[in-house]
């Protein structure tokens, strides 16, 4: 049973450890990496990089709708190596996670990891497998949390494309059936007519002029 505290503000608290074995479904993992992942970028633009991914060293705070991520094995002097070095780490663990195989998981020896991906990949969630592919096979340094930021920008944009192009597409379907475009429809049938009826007079005159001068022209 994992031992679960709370602190003043009535917030569960446990290890990561303890947290993990209560996820029952990716959803829950992705929730979770998503917080260690924004938790780990706060660190990074605070000077501190991770010494330890070890699942006890690390805390999870539960509030009722955010995990907040307390990393116990901090220390300062981050740089791009460590930023780079911590995200890798990271994604070790994750795929770990995923694949039940964090034991086997060391990210200090990557080659297993990077000639298998493939076979590991299988294990992630499908729509988080082009991140995580980036980071073992391409040394990609981006963190996981600015991926989901991006691709939910991006579905919201694509949203808004449809959802203005199918006005469009409804409003050029409705003008005739509105007051206004059956107004604009029959005046211009009624322009139309018009011409006709003026046209007409002028076409019999002509034609008045011209008969009797072919006529005594071939007599």
């Amino acid at each position: 049973m994992p031992n679960i505290y709370k602190d003043i503000n009535n917030n569960a608290i446990t290890t990561l450890d303890e947290y993990l074995s209560m996820c029952t479904n990716d959803e829950q993992r992705q929730k979770l990496f998503f917080s260690m992942d924004l938790s780990m970028k706060k660190l990074h633009d605070s000077n501190y990089y991770i010494r330890s991914f070890n699942a006890n060293d690390i805390l999870v705070y539960e509030g009722n709708k955010n995990l907040d991520i307390y990393y116990k094995s901090v220390d300062s002097g981050c740089d791009n190596f460590y930023k780079k070095q911590n995200i890798f780490y990271l994604t070790c663990f994750v795929i770990g996670v995923y694949s039940d195989c964090l034991r086997y998981m060391n990210p200090q020896k990557p080659d297993f990891l990077v000639s298998n991906f493939d076979e590991f990949a299988q294990f992630i969630p499908s729509d988080d497998v082009p991140y995580y592919k980036g980071i073992v096979m391409r040394g990609s340094s981006v963190y996981y949390s600015d991926f989901i930021k991006a691709k939910r920008q991006r579905e919201f944009e694509n949203v808004q494309v449809m959802s203005n192009s199918s006005s469009i597409e409804g409003g050029t379907a409705l003008t005739k059936s509105t007051l206004i475009g059956r107004m604009n429809a029959s005046d211009d049938s009624d322009q139309k007519a018009f011409i006709s009826i003026l046209l007409f007079p002028v076409i019999i005159m002509v034609l008045g002029f011209i008969v009797p001068f072919l006529i005594v022209l071939f007599s």
